[in-house]
């Protein structure tokens, strides 16, 4: 009898055992597999934002009409330069048609630059817009156009690269003249202390000796 009720008892904690576990694995299955999904959306997800960041487009994906693209690439990755920080965000607008795919493209990205005036460095953020045309020709090889924004790529194509025009409006969009600010009074000609920081006891009306040949050139000239 004794040997009958020990088994009973351990039946009875097997089966409990199995009613409190089956449900608590079944939550965890449950958790497992919405983990999964979420794991998987985000690799979804992750791999679309890559694509993206190659700065292509592939266009036969596309129906004909107007698409909307935002691109990130990190400067460094692109080769830039070091003054170019951080990411190169590009928005473009595609127009497509069964004969041309014309992009309109904003671009931004932030330069740590040399003031020309203080030489300080500063922080800066650069815009500048483009525009490229996409000619859908047979002959693209033979094609050539005055024209750089215009490009001719063969039907068969399925895809184009703004890479280089992204580096090169990147480039251009560094001003001819770096100021941290237009009211910058740069550097004294004489002693090149900071006016911005601090005034200096130097004659200004006294010429530094560096511009002379040129002032006595100036004078012959004149």
């Amino acid at each position: 009898m004794q040997i009958l009720k020990k088994i009973e008892i351990k039946l009875g904690k097997i089966i409990l055992n199995i009613i409190i576990f089956v449900p608590c694995f079944e939550m965890h299955i449950s958790k497992w597999l919405k983990t999964l999904r979420i794991k998987a959306g985000i690799f979804i997800f992750t791999g679309y934002f890559l694509s993206s960041c190659a700065m292509e487009i592939k266009f036969n994906n596309f129906a004909d009409g107007i698409h909307h693209f935002e691109f990130v690439e990190k400067a460094s990755e692109m080769e830039l330069g070091e003054e170019f920080i951080e990411d190169v965000l590009v928005n473009c607008k595609m127009d497509k048609s069964n004969s041309q795919i014309v992009l309109s493209c904003e671009l931004q990205v932030k330069a740590d630059l040399e003031c020309d005036r203080c030489t300080e460095n500063y922080l800066t953020e650069l815009t500048n817009n483009f525009e490229i045309v996409y000619l859908l020709s047979e002959s693209e090889k033979n094609e050539e156009s005055d024209d750089l924004s215009v490009h001719y790529i063969s039907p068969d194509a399925d895809k184009i690269s703004i890479k280089d025009e992204v580096t090169d409006f990147a480039l251009l969009a560094v001003p001819f003249k770096k100021l941290c600010d237009e009211s910058c009074k740069g550097l004294c000609t004489s002693c090149g202390t900071d006016l911005n920081k601090e005034d200096c006891n130097c004659d200004k009306d006294t010429t530094n000796p560096v511009w002379e040949p040129l002032m006595k050139l100036k004078d012959k000239l004149n």
